[in-house]
Parts: C-alpha cells; sequence; structure tokens
C-alpha cells in the first residue's frame, strides 16, 4: 500500500493544505490510479531548520491523535493548518452545502473519524460544520513533508479486526517539499499610455459582395493603467 501526496489548493490567502491518497501499489505501478483506498489511515511527519516543527532527526509526527487521519469515501485525505492550535484539521468538499438563500450551494466542512466498536461496526466520519480555511503564517524555510499509509492504526476502539489493514503493509511517500515565504506589498503607481480597440457591428459597411452589407469595425480608446 502506497501514498501519494496531492498538491494543495489555494483556498484562501495563505493557507498550508496538503492532500494525500492512497493506492495499493500493484495498481499504482500498473498506472490505474483511480483506484484509490478509502477509509485508508494515514499519518505525516514534517521537519524544518527552525523553532515551528522537528528537526530532520525528530521530525513533528501527526497521526490524527492515534486513529490516521483516515480517507474519505472518495479515497482523499483533504487537510488544512490551524496554527493558532497546532493542529491539522479534516475537511472534505460537500456539493450540497447549503449557504443561504441566493449563495450557490458547495463547501468544506469539517470531518472527524468515528473508529469502528462494539457499537459502531463500521467506522465514519462524522461532520462537524461548515469549514473556513484559515491563513498561516509560518517561518520563512523550506518545510520537509513525508506522507505515510499507516495500516498498523487501522482498527477498532475494542481491537476488534477491521478489514482489510491487518492484511497490508504499509509504505510512504518520497520527500516533498513546501516554501514558506513573505509577501512584500510596495505602494506605487504605473501609468502607462496605451490603446485598446473597442468593436462594434457596422451595419452599413461595404463587404465586397453586393448582397451582403455590414461587418465588424473598430475605434481606438486611450487606456490608462495603475498598480
Amino acid at each position: 500500500m502506497d501514498s501519494y501526496p496531492g498538491s494543495g489548493s489555494d483556498r484562501t490567502s495563505n493557507p498550508s493544505s496538503p492532500d494525500f491518497k492512497v493506492h495499493y501499489s500493484a495498481d499504482y505501478n500498473r498506472g490505474i490510479f483511480d483506484n484509490r483506498l478509502p477509509y485508508a489511515p494515514v499519518s505525516f511527519t514534517i521537519s524544518d531548520p527552525g523553532p515551528q516543527f522537528g528537526n530532520i532527526t525528530h521530525p513533528t509526527v501527526y497521526d490524527g491523535y492515534g486513529n490516521g487521519y483516515r480517507a474519505d469515501a472518495g479515497g482523499w485525505v483533504s487537510l488544512a493548518y490551524n496554527q493558532s492550535l497546532d493542529v491539522w484539521e479534516q475537511v472534505q468538499w460537500n456539493s450540497l452545502l447549503d449557504n443561504g438563500p441566493g449563495v450557490p450551494t458547495g463547501g468544506y466542512e469539517e470531518i472527524v473519524w468515528n473508529p469502528c466498536g462494539p457499537l459502531n461496526p463500521v467506522g465514519s466520519h462524522s461532520v462537524i460544520a461548515p469549514y473556513e480555511y484559515k491563513n498561516t503564517s509560518l517561518p520563512v524555510g523550506d518545510y520537509t513533508f513525508i506522507g505515510f499509509s499507516r495500516p498498523d492504526l487501522g482498527g477498532c476502539t475494542d481491537d476488534s479486526y477491521e478489514w482489510p489493514w491487518s492484511h497490508l503493509e504499509g509504505s510512504e511517500t518520497d520527500a516533498f517539499y513546501i516554501r514558506s515565504m513573505h509577501r512584500m506589498f510596495i505602494e506605487a503607481e504605473m501609468s502607462a499610455a496605451s490603446f485598446r480597440p473597442v468593436y462594434f457591428w457596422d451595419s452599413t459597411q461595404f463587404t465586397g459582395r453586393p448582397s451582403v452589407h455590414g461587418g465588424l469595425s473598430s475605434t481606438l480608446h486611450p487606456l490608462q493603467m495603475r498598480t
């Protein structure tokens, strides 16, 4: 069982939001990329040269409070960093999320994993609330991520069997990197003389064919650009 990191989407200005998915190695090696494992347990580590996380020898481990971050029904683990709490929150997209009158449906919601147990024979995710991505302000530098598929974290609260994790072997991604950079805002104004054509339909335009009149004509207007 292999895990492969996906790129985080730019869901707000500066969120940290990696995505993971898990495949059977045999599928992935044959180019079968759409057979992801639903509810697969995943963990990951982060290291950096600064004070935010552990170093390369002793990286910080995030494993979903010991249960693993569990993939959703589509086989994706989507995470978002809440820097104020130093926790990674799991989210999923809900295309039917009601955003109120006059607002298109759809949005992210935070989810948590409910492990299987005597009163819950099949583990499942519970929705906490609609999710708003949070900006981060990590110190400048390179952050090293390594993802792990963790069948050893697959199990029920009473340590009973949860299919199929005990039959699989874990794996890890190659290290991948996220670079934190601080933006520099400079107030300035730039004006550049230019022209842009404005096109309109001219029904009196002669096309050269006696029975056909009309065509696009253009006029030029000055354009001022400011930043």
